[in-house]
Order: structure tokens, then sequence, then C-alpha cells
């Protein structure tokens, strides 16, 4: 591979260009082609279930209650039952 500091002619600079091209090509076919989108595709579904399970985590940290679709929803049977569990009156 040639330097920038050993360009000298236009051979030196026609070599560089090709260098730049090449890397710039094998770049663009890791991370731009479709088998990389399939694979941070696929890399996203296997780490989903761990990402819902800390949303729930930290929604139940936050609203202080056990997570539930009703709950979650804010059904009002759901809010009647969470204040029972918190001593409030209904």
């Amino acid at each position: 591979m040639t330097s920038i500091f050993e360009i000298t002619d236009w051979a030196h600079v026609a070599s560089f260009f090709i260098w730049t091209l090449a890397v710039c090509a094998i770049a663009k076919a890791l991370f731009g082609s479709l088998p990389a989108a399939e694979l941070q595709y696929r890399l996203s579904l296997r780490d989903a279930p761990r990402r819902q399970r800390m949303n729930r985590l930290n929604w139940e940290i936050n609203n202080r209650a056990e997570w539930d679709e009703d709950v979650a929803r804010r059904s009002r049977p759901a809010a009647a039952h969470r204040r029972r569990d918190r001593g409030e009156a209904p």
C-alpha cells in the first residue's frame, strides 16, 4: 500500500486512489450489504426478549406495580386494584 508521504508522481496518486476505492468497497460490502442488514435484524430479534424484560422491569419500578396488560393499559379495574395494594381508598 502506498503511504501519502510516498506520493511523488501520478503513478503513486493512481495507486493510492485504487487502494482507497478498494477499502471503501470492502467496508460497503461488510457493513452496507443485504447480508449485513440480515445479520443486524437477526441479532435484534435475539436481543428483543431481554430488552422487553428490562423495559417491563423499569416500568414496574417507576409505577410501583407488577406489570400486567391491564395495568399497562391503565384500565379502571387495574387502577382500583393498584390503589388497594398501596393502601389507598378505592
